[in-house]
């Protein structure tokens, strides 16, 4: 038991769930599309019966984290609403994760808190229910109703029953996680790769398209590559060579690449801000890091200019005030539009919203809801005033928390991320998207659980880089 235990604490598990994820995911590739839905599900066995075997025989439940989060990111094909028909074997999956949780309860008998954020959670399943009341109710509406409720469960769990300080862990899973998504950017470009021969070959440069990795879109994946790269800070802060330098480097420069202007901006914003940090409150070797970096940045830059230019062209090109709405995208028809905008369902459900099923007007061809793209017109129209207050709220949570558990450089980190996330999160999608949730209620409920012990205390800044 201690040497299983010991494995699921090791790198080689995170490395394995990453590199399987990668794999499942990978079949859009290689396997015909009529059998990609069935066989991706069947996959989903190889994370949720070791998830089930870690429920069943250890009371820290933290090891669990990794292939609960690897389920949403197997997903290479284009799930809608009617995709749960034919995913039968999808269905026994969790099943068999609820009959895991069941069995944790009864053996360990964890006893359940609110913890730190469960009461903002909490009020918003409860206002998210109400709509049902008065808007039309369909099984997608009974689905939909159930997804605020699954984050407070899923936050509640965690909270309460990881038993120690595992904010290490967290940023090793972080580690091994966006560097499997880095790849999975990297294999939504290969169409373009195919005739690529090397940078300076700017006309097969430009052919690069980046296909969506189907758990998400393309900005998904590089909003979680921004979140995510948390880990860098936390490294830097652990270790003395300039690996973490490098990490930034390879998230920097594929998230440029893949064209998401959001999260260019918010890298961009990610390594600005940690190089003033390290500028003025660095140690020498830090320094000395940092220095290198900009000598690599600048000699890559110098010899890949064509490159830099055409990359900054493009971006660019994309800002045009004179044509607000086509700069972004189309977001202005779907905040503001007359019959079906944001604030056209706001004012029409002004007190708790229309509930998320919202209606697939702007993507019409396609059999799913309309997502608006905003945290704040997302919450507007689905929530309604009550939905914004709630939020809010919740928001006041997350910095109680973060200023209680400010010593560790994790979560300093972490705190970084999340807002520049959030920031993102203004024209895109984040707050209450299932991926973004998850990851930032777990990361939240480790880091609820984060205490300091005598030896580690230390010397504030440096006691723990956990």
């Amino acid at each position: 038991m201690q040497k299983l235990e010991k494995f699921f604490k090791s790198h080689i598990y995170l490395i394995l769930v990453s590199a399987l994820t990668f794999f499942v995911w990978s079949y859009r590739f290689f396997i015909p599309s009529e059998n990609l839905v069935s066989l991706t599900f069947n996959s989903m066995f190889l994370f949720s019966i070791p998830l089930v075997v870690i429920l069943v025989l250890f009371k820290s439940t933290i090891a669990t984290a990794p292939l609960l989060i690897s389920c949403l990111f197997i997903i290479g094909f284009d799930a809608d609403i009617s995709t749960i028909d034919s995913a039968l074997s999808g269905i026994l999956n969790v099943i068999l994760i609820v009959i895991g949780f069941i069995v944790h309860f009864i053996r360990f008998k964890p006893k359940f808190k609110l913890k730190s954020l469960g009461l903002g959670l909490l009020l918003a399943s409860v206002s998210y229910i109400i709509p049902l009341i008065y808007t039309p109710v369909n099984e997608v509406s009974i689905l939909l109703v159930f997804l605020v409720p699954f984050y407070l469960v899923t936050y509640l769990f965690y909270a309460n029953t990881i038993d120690k300080n595992e904010l290490n862990y967290l940023m090793r899973f972080f580690l091994y996680t966006s560097i499997m998504l880095s790849f999975q950017l990297i294999a939504l470009m290969s169409d373009g790769f195919k005739d690529f021969k090397f940078l300076h070959d700017l006309a097969a440069f430009q052919q690069l398209h980046v296909d969506s990795p189907a758990w998400g879109n393309v900005n998904d994946l590089t909003i979680q590559l921004v979140l995510m790269s948390s880990c860098m800070i936390f490294y830097l802060k652990k270790y003395k060579n300039i690996l973490p330098w490098l990490y930034l480097g390879w998230m920097g420069f594929w998230i440029i690449i893949s064209d998401s202007r959001g999260s260019i901006v918010t890298i961009t914003l990610y390594a600005i801000g940690v190089a003033i940090y390290v500028l003025f409150k660095g140690r020498r070797h830090q320094r000395i890091n940092l220095l290198i970096t900009i000598i690599l940045t600048g000699i890559f830059m110098y010899v890949f200019r064509d490159l830099v230019t055409m990359v900054y062209r493009s971006f660019m090109d994309t800002i045009n005030f004179d044509d607000p709405n086509g700069m972004l995208t189309g977001r202005l028809t779907l905040w503001f539009d007359p019959e079906y905008g944001a604030v056209t369902v706001f004012k029409r459900y002004p007190i708790f919203g229309s509930g998320w099923n919202t209606p697939h007007w702007f993507l019409n061809e396609q059999n799913r809801i309309t997502i608006y793209h905003s945290t704040f017109f997302q919450v507007l129209a689905t929530g309604g005033l009550v939905g914004i207050l709630i939020l809010i709220y919740h928001f006041y949570e997350v910095g109680k928390l973060f200023v209680r558990k400010r010593r560790f450089i994790a979560v300093k980190a972490f705190l970084f991320t999340y807002l520049l996330t959030q920031f993102h999160g203004l024209i895109d999608n984040t707050q209450y998207m299932i991926h973004y949730s998850l990851v930032t209620l777990i990361a939240f409920a480790v880091i609820d659980n984060a205490n300091l012990t005598d030896i580690e205390i230390g010397v504030l800044g440096d006691a723990s880089v956990n």
